[in-house]
């Protein structure tokens, strides 16, 4: 790899022998600062889906020991737990339970 170019007094590397920020550093640093947007951006909430429950009731049912009996349970806990609506719950387990058993 072939050496950069530096100005005059600064090195090729980012810090000096003390480990002390370089001027190049400090340019670098505002550059990013300036060009970071400061607003966050929102992002949009996962929808809440039978799969998204139904794999947070399987991670309570193991860590529950994998104890079989408690399924309706672990399934309300979930749905608490990843925050979604009692409206969209409520849609949710009905579709499921509208399901034919295999």
């Amino acid at each position: 790899m072939a050496p950069t170019a530096t100005e005059p007094g600064e090195s090729a590397t980012s810090t000096d022998s003390t480990n002390e920020p370089t001027p190049r550093d400090a340019e670098v640093e505002q550059s990013i600062a300036a060009t970071a947007d400061p607003t966050p951006v929102e992002q949009e909430p996962t929808p809440l889906t039978s799969e998204l429950i139904a794999a947070r009731a399987y991670e309570l049912f193991v860590e529950r020991g994998g104890m079989h009996g408690n399924d309706l349970d672990d399934w309300l806990r979930a749905e608490q737990q990843l925050g979604g609506s009692e409206v969209e719950a409520e849609r949710l387990t009905r579709a499921l339970n509208d399901r034919p058993a295999n």
